[in-house]
């Protein structure tokens, strides 16, 4: 798994951090409820506009959710 530094996100959202990997293009959610999605070949154009929005679990469903391909990750038990 790829490290990816993760900004935390407003306390209103559904989403506790997001983090953005330019190289590879991988965008890594990371959600309240303790699930994480990874979504692939996401433009780092489109991260960084999601950072500028108000509203992150609005503009992820409307602007990434569907229109990247996506993984469920699951971390390995410890």
């Amino acid at each position: 798994m790829i490290q990816i530094e993760n900004l935390p996100c407003s306390s209103f959202s559904p989403v506790q951090s997001i983090g953005y990997e330019p190289q590879t293009k991988i965008l890594r959610v990371n959600y309240k409820s303790g699930s994480i999605y990874i979504y692939f070949e996401v433009p780092e154009q489109t991260f960084k506009t999601m950072l500028t929005t108000h509203n992150i679990g609005k503009y992820l469903n409307s602007h990434i959710r569907g229109h990247y391909h996506s993984q469920k990750f699951i971390p390995p038990s410890l």
